[in-house]
């Protein structure tokens, strides 16, 4: 086994971004829960970094996972603001979980941006998305093609989608958002609205 002791990094990393990359397509086709890549066998490549780089920031987001998972809010908030305080540029993941989870959590409009903005300008050609949630959705098509004008004529959104969770149910809608390269993001502008129908009364 001497190549896998040469390359036992970039077989784990590897393995790493195949799971991640697997469960989120999984967690795509339902209502977003991105924090529940780590339970069940995903916490076995958390023990095998840790093992492997346990003072890598990386890690830290992977612990961080962890934690929150297994509703360690006290326990993540430490590891994630540790992986943060790096100030890694390379880890996608760990920047677009921080601008989503603030987004949840309700956070301060100027810390929201903070995190979008830095995950946008390390990242301008990602094809990953943000969801904002609404308690209802337009009604009708004319409502839903109004609403889409509105988000078009913003212009840090490339492109977006409006959609229920789940049809017929009362679970609420999505707006899942991409970012347009070049732009500034203000996510206050879809965030400090009473409902939908604000969108399009601003437009």
């Amino acid at each position: 086994m001497t190549w896998f002791r040469r390359y036992r990094i970039l077989v784990v990393v590897y393995s790493i971004a195949i799971f991640v990359g697997l469960r989120e397509y999984s967690i795509s086709q339902t209502r977003e829960q991105p924090v529940d890549f780590l339970t069940g066998e995903g916490s076995v490549f958390t023990d095998v970094m840790i093992g492997v780089n346990p003072e890598d920031p990386d890690t830290d987001f992977l612990k961080a996972m962890r934690a929150l998972s297994q509703a360690d809010e006290e326990g993540f908030s430490e590891l994630l603001e540790k992986a943060l305080s790096a100030e890694i540029k390379h880890n996608e993941l760990l920047l677009q979980f921080h601008a989503q989870h603030l987004l949840n959590q309700g956070a301060e409009t100027a810390e929201t941006n903070k995190a979008l903005n830095r995950w946008h300008d390390n990242f301008p050609f990602s094809e990953r998305h943000i969801t904002i949630q609404f308690a209802t959705g337009p009604a009708t098509p004319y409502d839903a093609l109004l609403l889409e004008g509105a988000l078009s004529s913003i212009p840090w959104i490339a492109d977006s989608e409006f959609d229920p969770y789940t049809q017929g149910s009362p679970d609420g809608w999505r707006l899942r958002i991409k970012f347009r390269r070049g732009e500034v993001i203000n996510i206050g502008l879809l965030t400090e609205v009473a409902s939908w129908e604000s969108l399009i009364s601003t437009e």
